[in-house]
Parts: structure tokens; C-alpha cells; sequence
């Protein structure tokens, strides 16, 4: 079994958390300050033992935040297609954990959150041309997603599974590489 480790991350109201529900559970309701969640599954034939860290978006969490960084091989970061501020702030979490002290590769995604506005043709969302420069400045992939209807939600989770897979199944010919990642697991579980 595959064990794989993702954070997601994101500000204040991105519905970060929604997200989570939805792709675990298949809704999207929750009385939630922080937690991690665990999920066994099966994608492409590999069995994954799928953990989760999600925080809540206030600052008094930015030390868990913080902590999460170093145990996960993967980020979903989240912004709210309504607020422009939140891809700042996606942009700093993205900077912090490349500056963290983790010798893992990191897989990146961001979700593009709160579609569910862009279907009710509300105004002043963040056109979906902004997206492609932020793709190519964080050099990742963007969904845009809907916890509500779930829409993209778990397309964005299989994306960032699969790439974690892929890269621990590159790793298995290089054996230094490989023994690296393997060290670094102990320490992190």
C-alpha cells in the first residue's frame, strides 16, 4: 500500500474544507476549526492509504500550517474565484513550503474555488485568463472547482494522487533517490 500525504491550503472562505467533504464523504457540510482525515482508496490499480491535513484559514493556525508542510508530498492550494487577495495569498503558502525544510518533491494543484458563483453569473470573478498566468508562475494545474455541486473536486484529488504516484514509481530506478524519500517518510509518520 501506497502511502501519500496531501495538504491543502489555502485562506479564510476559500472553502477549503468543503472541498475535503466532498471528495471523502460526498458532501460538503461540516462544524470544522482543523483536522486530518484518511481515506483508503484505489486509483489506477495502486492501493493508497490517502491522508489529508486541512487547517483552518484564520492565522492562529499558520504554525499547523507550517508543521504540515514537511510531511506531505502534495498541496492543493485553494483561492476564492471571488477574491482577488486569495491568489496572494496562495502564492506566499506556495513559496512557503518550496522554503521549507522538506526533501520531498512537492506535487502542486490549486483549485479555483466557489464555481457554483461563476454559474450564477455573479460579477467581479477572476477571469479565467488570470488562471493560465498563475498556472505557469506556480507550474501546476488548475481546476476550477465547485464543493457545492463537486464539481472538479475529485478530478483535482485523482490529478495530485497521480502524480505522486508517478513520481514515487521514477523513483523505485533510482535507488538514492528512492532511500532518500524512503528516510524522509520514517521521520515525517
Amino acid at each position: 500500500m501506497c502511502d501519500i500525504k496531501i495538504g491543502v491550503f489555502g485562506n479564510l472562505g476559500c472553502e477549503k474544507t468543503q472541498l475535503t467533504l466532498r471528495f471523502l464523504r460526498g458532501d460538503c457540510n461540516s462544524n470544522y476549526m482543523s483536522d486530518d482525515f484518511v481515506k483508503i482508496l484505489n486509483i489506477d490499480g495502486n492501493s493508497i492509504k490517502l491522508t489529508i491535513f486541512d487547517t483552518a484559514g484564520q492565522d492562529e493556525f499558520n504554525e499547523m500550517r507550517f508543521m504540515y508542510y514537511s510531511k506531505i508530498q502534495a498541496a492543493i492550494l485553494v483561492f476564492d474565484i471571488s477574491n482577488p487577495q486569495s491568489i496572494d495569498s496562495i502564492k506566499s503558502i506556495y513559496q512557503e513550503i518550496q522554503n521549507n525544510d522538506n526533501d520531498l518533491e512537492i506535487k502542486f494543484a490549486v483549485a479555483a474555488n466557489r464555481g457554483y458563483l461563476r454559474d450564477q453569473k455573479s460579477k467581479n470573478l477572476i477571469s479565467t485568463d488570470l488562471y493560465k498566468g498563475l498556472e505557469k508562475y506556480l507550474n501546476c494545474k488548475i481546476f476550477e472547482t465547485n464543493a457545492q455541486t463537486g464539481k472538479n473536486v475529485d478530478e483535482i484529488f485523482h490529478y495530485v494522487i497521480k502524480e505522486c504516484i508517478n513520481l514515487l514509481n521514477s523513483d523505485k530506478g533510482d535507488n538514492k533517490h528512492s532511500k532518500n524519500k524512503i528516510d524522509k517518510k520514517k521521520k515525517v509518520q
